[in-house]
């Protein structure tokens, strides 16, 4: 052995590090508390969503009117029935987001 550990020593550089570690864990929390807007992000997460959610159902319905319309006028699906999933998708996520919200 190059460098002979003892007990001794490795308790030492522990407790340095454990209250290093502790100093610093404390600084960011203190500094993540002070730097924090409260309800800013809460507040544009709920209307983002209820946004989402309308913009959403109306293209879930609108898919469905002109999709159908177009399958019997043309007989083949068009990008409209594209919009029916996609819209259910939108839908999902947006009460996802308005339910999470802390409004």
């Amino acid at each position: 052995m190059i460098y002979p550990e003892t007990d001794l020593s490795r308790n030492i550089d522990s407790t340095l590090f454990n209250g290093r570690m502790a100093a610093f864990v404390q600084c960011v929390l203190r500094r993540s508390q002070i730097h924090r807007v409260p309800d800013l992000m809460d507040i544009s997460m709920h209307r983002f969503g209820v946004i989402l959610v309308w913009v959403s159902l109306l293209a879930a319905v609108f898919g469905l009117i002109f999709g159908f319309i177009d399958f019997i006028k043309y007989g083949e699906p068009s990008f409209w029935i594209a919009l029916v999933p996609a819209g259910f998708a939108g839908l999902l996520m947006g009460v996802v987001m308005t339910l999470f919200s802390n409004k």
